[in-house]
């Protein structure tokens, strides 16, 4: 038995997996590494610009709820303003009333007064009026006076 191998039969066999080898190595292995690299490169790209997107769309979103906090603090202080100034309406129209109407009560009051005092003089003169009447009947004779 011989153990070492016979050279040519070695190399009739390693020459057709050498020629296969180089074979693959062109025909499948150089295309599908440069598809790969390709598809990588590609991929890189896409996802820098997705990455890109992504942040000018945070970007935009901050602005956006920083133009609608603004909106709300600018409502408010509108709102604010607005509920002072109708407030200040009311008092001012409550102020005009109540004078009106203390005006009126005053009037009503003077009027009243004068009614009163004219109700007092006739009532006075009358009960005198009546009162000599009254001790006429119950006397039963003419008083003077």
């Amino acid at each position: 038995m011989n153990i070492i191998p016979d050279l040519y039969l070695v190399l009739v066999q390693i020459l057709p997996f050498l020629v296969v080898i180089v074979g693959l190595k062109v025909i499948l292995f150089d295309p599908m590494l440069a598809f790969v690299l390709e598809r990588d490169v590609a991929t890189r790209g896409v996802r820098h610009d997705a990455e890109a997107l992504l942040a000018k769309a945070e970007n935009m979103v901050g602005q956006y709820e920083a133009a609608i906090e603004k909106t709300r603090v600018e409502i408010t202080e509108l709102r604010t303003q607005r509920r002072a100034e109708a407030n200040a309406e009311y008092q001012r129209l409550v102020t005009v009333a109540r004078q009106a109407t203390d005006l009126r009560v005053a009037e009503a009051m003077k009027q009243l007064g004068e009614v009163a005092a004219i109700a007092r003089n006739g009532l006075a003169a009358e009960s005198d009026g009546l009162a000599h009447d009254i001790a006429q009947q119950a006397l039963g004779r003419k008083l003077e006076g």
